[in-house]
């Protein structure tokens, strides 16, 4: 295999023994891939920086073996804004988080990259106030692109549950949801992009879509996962 040239999101990163680094990365052409950024821990390096969490970039790869490495690397946009503010780094922690444990390697999907960079382009330019409905609109997309969606019944009875066996919500069994969360839900599901709206009960929305991906998943990694940001108190 020759060069190839993507763009694609940093997701994480971790250290070697020597000056490199290896980033996971969601691609346009090649889906979720680790790639080798050579000697960016370097004290003269310039692209330490290409490495951080959540850059959107410009690559061009050679894989040598199973290993893919960056040899020219352009930054397209850093989300500077969505870094600053502790409410929005939980939304950037919680799409990270996602993304590593539920999307497969080397899949390509450039519905889920296009899915990512729009709510980064939300979080980045939108008021703290609305970080949790930009979570709630990323888990409720991610999961109908990842073939688990979640249902809701057509109509409007005043009855509704929400359970994992019956795909979310629904008339027959599960924990009884409130009408204005379930209403709630609905209209963010239904959103096609980000947008500034209001809603009131995103907590309730977001334990039901947590609950709902640790047992439909069977992730215990997640449930650890929700327990380390409870420390940094921001919900």
């Amino acid at each position: 295999m020759g060069y190839i040239n993507v763009t694609g999101i940093t997701i994480t990163s971790f250290d070697t023994k020597d000056t490199d680094r290896y980033v996971v990365m969601l691609t346009d052409r090649l889906g979720k891939v680790n790639v080798k950024f050579r000697s960016v821990r370097s004290s003269n390096s310039k692209r330490s920086g290409y490495t951080d969490l959540f850059v959107f970039e410009k690559v061009q790869l050679y894989k040598k073996g199973s290993t893919y490495i960056a040899t020219e690397v352009e930054m397209i946009k850093s989300y500077e804004q969505a870094k600053v503010d502790l409410s929005k780094m939980v939304a950037l922690l919680y799409i990270k988080e996602l993304l590593l444990l539920l999307i497969p390697y080397e899949e390509e999907n450039k519905q889920i990259l296009e899915l990512t960079l729009k709510t980064l382009d939300f979080l980045d330019n939108t008021p703290n106030e609305y970080v949790d409905l930009a979570i709630v609109y990323y888990m409720f997309h991610l999961l109908k692109l990842l073939g688990n969606p979640v249902s809701f019944p057509k109509g409007s009875e005043e009855t509704v549950y929400f359970s994992t066996q019956n795909d979310g919500f629904n008339l027959q069994s599960g924990f009884l949801v409130p009408k204005d969360v379930f209403e709630e839900a609905y209209n963010v599901s239904k959103l096609a992009n980000p947008e500034m709206l209001k809603i009131k009960r995103s907590k309730e929305i977001l334990d039901l879509l947590n609950s709902y991906i640790i047992e439909k998943y069977e992730m215990d990694e997640y449930r650890k996962f929700l327990e380390s940001i409870k420390n940094l108190n921001v919900r």
